[in-house]
C-alpha cells in the first residue's frame, strides 16, 4: 500500500521513499515525514509506560483497544451531591403537590396537573445529571475500522460512533481548543473541540477524554495512535507513524523555503534554486509544520489591540514586574442587565402563581388539610429570583483590582464595601485567556482566565474590554518572564 501524505492527502511515489534514512518527501507539497515499519499487532494486553491513575483504565488487545473512566471526580462530585439533594427536594415537593392533596376538583385540579408537568420535566433532568456525574461510566472501544463511546448510569445508556479509515488520528488537547474564535467573539458559534478526538479524513470524528487528566492525555493518545497504526497496517510494511510530526526543508544558506522539485530524498541532498548550493538533507534539523489550530492561536497572541474608546478600566505598572488593573462598576448593560431582567420577571411571575395558590387555599381552608408544604416550594422559587437579583446586582456594582507579579496573581473583589479575595501561584508560560462563562442565547460569554489557575474575571465586560485586557497583561507577562 503506498504511503499517503497526511498534509495534502496524496499518495507519496516510491521515488519519493528512502528506505534506508526512513525519509519521505510529498511530490505534491515538498512535506517531509518520518517513515518506520509498522510495528507487530499486540499479542495481548499492553498499557503505557506509565500506568493510568485511578479512575480510568486502558487496555490493548490485537484488535481492539478499550478506554474506561469515570465521570465522578474531586471537582465534580460536590456537584452532584448537590443536585442530588436538591432533585430529591424538589420530587418531594412535586409528589406531595399533585397526590398528597385531597379537596380539589374540576378546574383548579387540572390546572395544577397542568401546571406542574414542565416542574416534572425539570425534576428528571436534575436528577439524571445528578446521577450520571455521581454514578456515570464512560467506556471507549476502538477497533480497526469503527469506533464508539458510550455514556451510561447503571443499565442506561447512549452509545455514539463514528467509522474509521487509515487516516484516522487521535488528536489531544491540554485545554479546549476554540477552532473559530475570532467568529465566536462576533456573535456566531464556536466549534469548541473535546480534550480528546479521533478524526479521519472521511470527515468521521469522536470526541472524548473530559476527565482523563490533563498530563496523561498525550500517553492515552499515543498509545490509541500506535494501536492504530499496528492494526492499520501489515507488520514490517512502510508507514508514517501518527506521532510524526510534518516537516519541511529550508536552504542551510539563504533560507528559502525547498520545494519538492529541490529536495533529493534518494541521495539525501537539497538543491537550492534561489542560491544554486546544495547541502546534506538533514531530517532533524528541517522545521516542523504548525498546525492550523496552533498558528492561528500564534497569529491571535501576535495580534496588536487597541484600548476601548470609552473604557473605565485602568492599568498601571508602578514595577516593571507588577502590574495592577483596576476595573471600575461596570453597571447593568450587557450581562449584569439581562439578569437584572429576567430576575424581575422570574420574580413578578414566582409572586403572581404563588399568590394565586395562596388565595385559593386559604379561601378553600386547605391550609387546615396539611397543604402547608407549598409554601416552602413557592418561597423557593421567590428565592431562586431573589438570588438572580443579587449576583446581577453584584455584577453591576462590584469592583475588581487585580494585582499581577512575577509569581503570583491577587483579584481582589469588592461589593458593597466587603472584599473577597482569589489568589493564585503563578510560573513562567502561564498567560491569560478566554473561556466561556456560560452561554446565553446558543451565543458564548467568556471570562478571563489564568491558565491553571482558578482566578478568573471578567464576564461582565464587553468584549472589546477583554481583549483589550488580555492583550496588554499577557504581553506584561511575557516581558517579565523573557527578563
Amino acid at each position: 500500500m503506498p504511503l499517503t501524505c497526511r498534509a495534502c492527502d496524496n499518495p507519496i511515489s516510491e521515488e519519493r521513499i528512502n528506505p534506508d534514512s526512513g525519509v519521505a518527501c510529498c511530490q505534491s507539497c515538498g512535506t517531509l515525514w518520518r517513515c518506520l515499519p509498522a510495528p507487530e499487532r499486540a499479542a495481548g494486553p499492553q498499557l503505557p509506560s506509565d500506568s493510568p491513575p485511578q479512575g480510568y483504565s486502558l487496555s490493548v488487545e490485537e484488535s481492539r483497544l478499550t478506554l474506561k473512566y469515570s465521570v465522578r471526580s474531586k471537582q465534580t462530585a460536590p456537584i452532584g451531591i448537590f443536585l442530588l439533594i436538591f432533585a430529591a427536594v424538589w420530587w418531594g415537593f412535586l409528589i406531595y403537590f399533585d397526590f398528597g392533596r385531597s379537596g380539589e376538583h374540576g378546574f383548579f385540579r387540572l390546572f395544577s396537573l397542568l401546571f406542574s408537568l414542565p416542574f416534572w420535566v425539570v425534576g428528571i433532568l436534575e436528577l439524571s445529571l445528578a446521577l450520571f456525574i455521581l454514578f456515570g461510566r464512560v467506556k471507549v472501544i476502538i477497533e480497526p475500522a469503527k469506533a464508539e463511546r458510550r455514556w451510561s448510569v447503571g443499565p442506561f445508556g447512549y452509545t455514539r460512533g463514528a467509522m474509521l479509515d487509515e487516516t484516522t488520528i487521535c488528536h489531544w488537547h491540554e485545554f479546549p481548543v476554540i477552532t473559530n474564535a475570532s467568529n465566536a467573539r462576533m456573535g456566531q458559534k464556536p466549534a469548541l473541540r473535546p480534550p480528546m478526538e479521533l478524526r479521519s479524513r472521511n470527515g468521521g470524528s469522536l470526541g472524548f477524554g473530559a476527565m482523563v487528566a490533563p498530563e496523561r492525555r498525550s500517553t492515552v493518545a499515543g498509545v490509541i495512535n500506535d494501536f492504530l497504526d499496528r492494526s492499520n497496517n501489515q507488520p514490517g510494511a512502510l508507514i508514517i507513524p501518527r506521532r510524526e510530526v510534518p516537516r519541511r526543508a529550508a536552504c542551510p544558506f539563504c533560507t528559502a523555503d525547498l520545494g519538492p522539485a529541490a529536495i533529493s530524498t534518494r541521495e539525501m541532498r537539497l538543491d537550492c534554486p534561489r542560491c544554486g548550493k546544495s547541502a546534506p538533507l538533514l531530517f532533524e534539523r528541517a522545521q516542523e509544520v504548525v498546525p492550523p489550530e496552533l498558528e492561528a492561536a500564534e497569529a491571535e497572541a501576535t495580534r496588536v489591540v487597541p484600548p476601548p474608546e470609552k473604557t473605565r478600566i485602568v492599568i498601571e505598572r508602578p514595577h516593571p514586574e507588577l502590574m495592577a488593573v483596576f476595573c471600575p462598576p461596570h453597571g447593568f448593560k450587557g450581562t449584569p442587565g439581562a439578569m437584572l431582567f429576567f430576575s424581575l420577571l422570574w420574580s413578578a411571575i414566582s409572586f403572581t402563581v404563588f399568590g394565586i395558590f395562596a388565595f385559593q387555599m386559604i379561601r378553600k381552608g386547605s391550609l387546615d388539610r396539611g397543604a402547608w408544604p407549598v409554601i416552602p416550594m413557592g418561597i423557593l422559587f421567590v428565592g431562586i429570583g431573589v438570588v438572580m437579583f443579587y449576583f446581577a446586582l453584584r455584577g453591576a456594582r462590584s469592583k475588581k483590582y487585580l494585582s499581577i507579579e512575577r509569581d503570583r496573581v491577587v483579584l481582589r473583589t469588592t461589593f458593597m464595601n466587603r472584599n473577597k479575595d482569589a489568589s493564585a501561584d503563578r510560573t513562567a508560560g502561564q498567560f491569560v485567556t478566554q473561556v466561556v462563562s456560560y452561554k446565553q442565547n446558543e451565543s458564548p460569554v467568556y471570562k478571563l482566565s489564568f491558565m491553571g489557575t482558578k482566578v478568573s474575571f471578567g464576564t461582565e465586560l464587553d468584549q472589546a474590554e477583554k481583549d483589550w485586557l488580555e492583550f496588554e497583561i499577557n504581553r506584561f507577562l511575557k516581558e517579565m518572564d523573557a527578563r
